[in-house]
Parts: C-alpha cells; sequence; structure tokens
C-alpha cells in the first residue's frame, strides 16, 4: 500500500495526475533539483520552476522550465510562486504528518 495519495497538479489551466504509487519516485527525482529544506525557505525560482517542472512532465504534461519559470513573474507572479512552492511542498510530506489519524480521532473521542 502506497503510504501518499493520488496528487493533482495544475499548469495553464490544465490538471496532471500523479498517482500514489508514483510519488516516491517523483519526490526523489525533485530531491534532485531542490531539497524540501529549500522549498520552506526563500528558494530561487530558477530550482523552484525546474522542479515543477519536472513534476509535471513526470505526470505526462509537457512542459519547458523556461515556460514555468515565466509564470511566476507578471501579473499572478507571486500567487504562482506560492502555490507551486506549497503544493511541491504538500506533495513531498506523507498525508499522515498532516491528517489525523481517524481510528486514534475516533479512539480519543471515545475516552473523553
Amino acid at each position: 500500500m502506497a503510504i501518499f495519495e493520488d496528487i493533482t497538479l495544475t499548469f495553464g489551466g490544465d490538471e496532471f495526475t500523479i498517482k500514489g504509487n508514483q510519488v516516491m519516485k517523483l519526490i526523489a527525482q525533485i530531491e534532485d533539483v531542490i531539497s524540501l529544506q529549500e522549498l520552506t525557505s526563500q528558494p530561487k525560482l530558477s530550482k523552484l520552476a525546474e522542479a515543477y517542472a519536472l513534476a509535471i512532465n513526470y505526470a505526462g504534461g509537457k512542459v519547458m522550465i523556461d515556460e514555468v519559470y515565466a509564470s511566476l513573474f507578471g501579473d499572478d507572479g507571486a500567487g504562482n510562486v506560492q502555490n507551486s512552492i506549497t503544493t511541491l511542498i504538500m506533495m513531498m510530506l506523507p498525508p499522515s504528518t498532516y491528517q489525523p489519524d481517524e481510528e486514534k480521532q475516533g479512539k480519543q473521542a471515545a475516552a473523553v
């Protein structure tokens, strides 16, 4: 059983899905470009664009790094930067680290 859930990425109005059992392989490739620690500090925009383009292409899209880089500027550039960072971070974290365990939650509620 995969520890990751399916991930849906968007770019240019299109959606691309990565199956949960393929997410770990993608994370390994992304970490060759940018680490989770770099994403949580101020990442270089070129590295952010490269990592996001890698993820889109891994999911079956066809995008060039410079297209992603260009999207980080302009009218909604700041929003695109933040969305790209957030998407990559959330993809790289196992869901069990940020989603409550329903079984444990039920036991805690029953004990109250």
